[in-house]
């Protein structure tokens, strides 16, 4: 839900942009980022948190940010 969420709000504007990376394949990067449970967002490489969310709430995270243009989904 969250990774479909970030895209969708990513191709709404061009002031947002979306990395996501599978964990389980890139299991080096999730370890390195100190990801340990996923999903796993960071939001301007500062705000985060973890788990399912749908996209409503996701939105009120995202509005949070008056600047958002970069959120890695793990």
């Amino acid at each position: 839900m969250v990774v479909q969420a970030a895209h969708k709000f990513a191709m709404m504007t061009p002031h947002i942009r979306t990395d996501v990376i599978e964990a389980l394949e890139f299991h080096d990067l999730a370890v390195e980022a100190g990801i340990d449970s996923v999903p796993h967002v960071t939001i301007n490489n500062g705000k985060e948190f973890e788990g399912a969310f749908r996209e409503e709430i996701f939105a009120s995270y995202v509005a949070g940010d008056c600047i958002w243009t970069h959120a890695l989904v793990l």
